[in-house]
Formats: structure tokens, C-alpha cells, sequence
């Protein structure tokens, strides 16, 4: 008798969310096994992904799994995948791999907070994203649904897409939705559904 294949899927939420906002998606996809990490914004990256890796250890033993994240979650998601040879797909919703224009504003007004320098474009830790080598296979779904003038080009009202297709992962699906609509548009359940099942 065949077992079906139930795969274990790590949803990694944004900056100041939690992991509900991967509830619809979750509730659309295949049966799947979901483990979904905590993190508070505020260390540096590399700090947040080690705590990251530390909760997935602490759920997983040697099986492989899928990591889906949205937005800084998909940039967490992709430094722990080149990481840890037990993820063997990645999807990034909506990631601003080319740092957020928020992030080098702030960082001019503000006294340095390590996230923000981690998130400024072309920072140490997302050039290093980009140069890696990845041995998983990768989707991005790409946001571009906003409307915010005053970024003075293509946006998804909190990223510019620009900024999400500047990335390491070639294989990109864009969707016309805001930053935060994408996680409820059957379009990014549909879209993942196949890659997981290709």
C-alpha cells in the first residue's frame, strides 16, 4: 500500500505580523504539516535567523520541508534555506530583496537599529543573499497592486516591485494585489499549489 506524502510546510511571517496571516493560504492549500516560527523584529538579521533555525530544529528532525515567507519573511526564508539542506523548496511573497527605501530613510533620521541597516539597499547581509548559490528550487510571487504615490514608481503600498524582482530567484509570478491582499488572493494559493506539487 502507498503512503501519501504529506509535506511539512514552514510559513514565516513579515516584519510585526504573526503567523496568521498565512490563514488563507493555509486553509487553501493541500493536507500539509505546518510549522509556524515566531520572531520579534528588533535583533539583527542574522540574529532572527538563527533564532528561526532554532524554533524549526526544535520541530523537524531530518525530513525535508517547503518554507514560504512573506515579505521579510521571504528574506529570512531565503537565508535559512541556503543554509539547511532540509529545505527543498522556497516561496517569497512579496520580499524586498533590494531593501526598502523605508528602511534607508530611516536609517538618515534615526540612530542605527540593526534590522533597519540590515534592510537598507545593498546592505552587507542582502548583497550576500543575492551572490549565494541556492541548491533548492524557488518561487517568487511578486506584489504589485499599490498605488502610493510618492514612491515614484511601481509599488505594492509598502515595497516598490522593483525591489522584489531585484532578487536572487528567477522563477517570478506577478500579482496584482497590495502587499497585504496577495495572502488572501486565490492567485498566490493557486500559484503555490503547483510549485509544491511540480
Amino acid at each position: 500500500m502507498n503512503r501519501i506524502h504529506i509535506p511539512t510546510i514552514v510559513f514565516l511571517h513579515g516584519a510585526w505580523a504573526s503567523p496568521n496571516c498565512f490563514n488563507y493560504i493555509r486553509a487553501n492549500l493541500i493536507k500539509h504539516r505546518a510549522i509556524l516560527p515566531e520572531y520579534i523584529f528588533g535583533p539583527a538579521l542574522y540574529d532572527t535567523v538563527k533564532s528561526v533555525a532554532y524554533d524549526i530544529n526544535s520541530q523537524l528532525d531530518t525530513e525535508e520541508y517547503i518554507l514560504i515567507g512573506h515579505s521579510l519573511g521571504g528574506i529570512l526564508g531565503y537565508r535559512l534555506a541556503l543554509d539547511d539542506q532540509r529545505c527543498c523548496k522556497l516561496v517569497t511573497i512579496s520580499s524586498p530583496f533590494n531593501g526598502s527605501v523605508h528602511a534607508a530613510t530611516a536609517h538618515n533620521l534615526i540612530e542605527p537599529w540593526p534590522p533597519k541597516m540590515d534592510l537598507v539597499p545593498n546592505s552587507e547581509f542582502l548583497t550576500k543573499l543575492k551572490i549565494s548559490e541556492a541548491k533548492f528550487k524557488s518561487l517568487g510571487l511578486i506584489s504589485t497592486g499599490g498605488k502610493i504615490p510618492m514612491f515614484n514608481e511601481p509599488n505594492d503600498n509598502v515595497i516598490t516591485v522593483a525591489t522584489q524582482t531585484n532578487s536572487p530567484i528567477s522563477n517570478q509570478k506577478k500579482i496584482a494585489a497590495t502587499h497585504s491582499e496577495i495572502l488572501q488572493h486565490e492567485t498566490t494559493v493557486k500559484e503555490i499549489q503547483k510549485f509544491i506539487l511540480s
